[in-house]
Formats: C-alpha cells, structure tokens, sequence
C-alpha cells in the first residue's frame, strides 16, 4: 500500500470519525429554555430540546385543559394520559395552535412530551368548570314534560351587588410605568403594568387572562405580593390566549404585565368563589 493511500485512509476515518461524533452529540439529550410545572399548569418554552420530559397533574372531571402549541423548528410530540391509562389526547399540535381537552374523572393525569431538535413553545393550562347551582333541565310534572322557569328577584338583584361590590371589584391598580404611543392608529405599549388582588381566608381567587397579540412581547408573572420567586403562574411572550389562574391561598397577590413593543390587547377579569380549593 503506497503512503498516498495511507494518508487518504487516514483522512477518511478521521472524517468518519468527525462525523459521528457530531451526530451522537448532536442527539445527545437535553434541554434549554424556561420549565414551569405547576398542578394547575404546565409550560415549556424551549430554546432546544431532544428527548422526553413528564409532568402529572391532580384533575376533577369536568375540568378542561386549554393547550398551546408554538413551533419554530424541530418536532414536538405532546401524549395525555387518564388515570386509567386511556389516551385523552396524542399529537404535536399540527392540526391547531389552541384547542382544549376535557377532563372525564378525577385522578393523576400524566402529560409526556417528547422532543427532537425542538424550538417550541407549550403551554398546558386547567381551568375549572362551573357548575350551576340551579338546574336548567326539563322537568315532568303531572306526567308533561315542562321547563322551570326562574324569577330574578329583587332580593337577588341585592346580593349579587353585595357579592360584586365583596368579591370580584378587590382588585386595585398598583403605580405603573407603562409608555403608550401611537404609530399608523395603533397602540404601542412598553413597559409595566401592575395589579393587586386579595383574597380571604376561605375563598378561592380566579384571574380570567386574556392576550391578543399582534407584534412586540408581552410577559405576565403572578405572584404572592412580595414573594416574586415564588410564582404562581408565569408567561413569556405571550400570544394570542386565554386561560385561568386559580389562587387557593388567602392573601394579596400581584399581578404583573410587562410589554416591549407590543401591539393588540390583553386584560384580566377577577372573581372569587367561596370555599373552593380554599386552605
């Protein structure tokens, strides 16, 4: 063998050589971005990801989860799963960015993402189902089928101003510095936008958020007041969504809404509800 042949031998397996190191690191799995896995919630905003990543979450029937994909590059497979093992929902989100899924029973559900070479956004939010004290179903009386009719009584009228003027207005505007300018007729906001609620021993606070983004970025941390690291819900560059926070813990909480550039609308409706999921 002529040492030209040697040298090319040589080259090639170092190449080869090369090449599959770069390959296998390039599998190797891992992950980089910001996790956040609650037992209401459950994001995941990938800069990178290969491989898998599991969360579970303690549900109620009726409860609905609201899901979020956002894809950039890669592949993303999103699985969940029933306590009894059936799959509720299995698939990477390509057919809609934001659909729900119903919740059948109470029990732990697990959620299994598997990731190749990903650049995503996920979000998995609960949001709980009300469930009407008054019933508006078809009734038999005297063997005919009839429907109850409800009368909205002044007594009524009363307590439902109580409960709102008790409950749902608690929240108070905190001093902000949010800039508000205006280019071609829209709104360019920049900036922090801060809000206060309170909640009582025995009730349960829901916080309604609502984005509708057209350019920029939005961000929402919420947060015991003066306790920021220890969130209970936290978004980054928010899209277009709509989702609920539920706040089991008697107290003030903060909530913050921070804008670069941003452009469309978002907003956020409070209410309590007595004794539920209440410390």
């Amino acid at each position: 063998m002529t040492r030209e042949k040697i040298i090319l031998l040589i080259i090639l397996a170092v190449t080869l050589g090369g090449i599959a190191a770069g390959l296998l690191l390039y599998n190797q799995p891992g992950f980089t971005g910001n996790r956040v896995a609650n037992p209401d919630s459950y994001t995941l905003e990938i800069q990178r990801m290969h491989g898998t990543d599991r969360h579970t979450m303690e549900l109620n029937a009726g409860d609905v989860l609201q899901i979020h994909f956002e894809t950039e590059k890669g592949s993303l497979h999103l699985e969940i799963t029933a306590p009894d093992g059936t799959v509720l929902y299995t698939g990477n989100g390509g057919e809609t960015r934001d659909f729900t899924v119903n919740i059948p029973q109470d029990g732990t559900y697990s959620v299994t993402v598997e990731a190749k070479h990903a650049k995503e956004i996920l979000r998995i939010q609960k949001t709980c189902k009300v469930k009407e004290d008054i019933s508006m179903k078809n009734i038999v009386l005297n063997g005919n089928p009839q429907r109850r009719e409800h009368h909205i009584t002044p007594l009524l009228l009363i307590l439902l101003f109580i409960c709102i003027l008790a409950g749902c207005a608690r929240g108070k505007k905190a001093p902000a510095s949010m800039n508000i300018d205006t280019k071609d007729g829209k709104t360019i906001r920049t900036g922090t936008e801060v809000y206060t609620y309170q909640v009582e021993a025995g009730q349960t606070g829901i916080l309604s958020v609502r984005v509708a983004r057209e350019s920029g970025r939005l961000d929402l941390d919420i947060y015991p007041t003066g306790s920021a690291d220890k969130p209970e819900y936290t978004g980054r560059d928010m899209d277009n969504t709509s989702f609920d926070v539920t706040l089991k813990n008697a107290g003030e909480y903060t909530v913050r809404f921070t804008a670069d550039q941003f452009v469309g609308e978002y907003g956020i409706e409070w209410k309590t509800v007595k004794g539920i999921g209440a410390q």
